[in-house]
């Protein structure tokens, strides 16, 4: 079924059992972030049309394409700029979680910052666990698994998933990551 911009869901509700959605939902040609804290709008962007999802599939796999190419040195070296990037970026990435997730300021720092630890220890190890892998001795053949890349892949989580899982200020990670 295609829903028109400014048309109301099927089966959306009136109200829900707080009073919090008040009209039926409709389709937008913007979406915008409401702040869990203040409950005002902290950003609005541009919502994708029916015609740019349908070039997703295409779009991503050219850039697959692309990848796949690459040894794993340029990738490693892709990771390590994007982590660089992420620690630069560190006090607007926290109040942005703060505002848009309610997480409290006092503990997304330290949250983003180990989920670049984490992303360090990745990239660490990746050279190792991304090698061939052996398989039995057999006379006349040599047996070994690769770890390619082999497709794009789609990852849904929701909205509100923080850096770190778990991402409780009372645990400490692990002292490697």
């Amino acid at each position: 079924m295609t829903v028109s911009k400014k048309q109301p869901h099927q089966n959306s509700p009136t109200s829900t059992p707080l009073g919090f959605l008040t009209a039926p939902l409709t389709m937008s040609d913007h979406i915008t972030t409401i702040s869990p804290t203040t409950n005002l709008p902290v950003l609005t962007r541009p919502s994708l049309s029916q015609s740019d999802l349908s070039l997703l599939p295409r779009t991503s796999t050219q850039a697959f394409n692309s990848y796949r190419l690459s040894i794993l040195s340029e990738r490693q070296t892709i990771v390590k700029r994007a982590l660089e990037l992420i620690l630069e970026k560190q006090n607007v990435l926290a109040h942005e979680l703060m505002e848009q997730m309610g997480r409290p300021i006092a503990y997304v720092k330290t949250e983003i910052t180990t989920a670049v630890k984490r992303g360090e220890y990745l990239l660490r190890i990746s050279g190792e666990v991304l090698k061939d892998t052996d398989g039995e001795p057999e006379k006349g053949f040599k047996r070994y698994i690769r770890k390619e890349p082999v497709g794009p892949v789609l990852v849904l989580f929701a909205w509100n998933v923080s850096l770190l899982t778990p991402s409780h200020p009372s645990e400490k990670p692990h002292e490697d990551i």
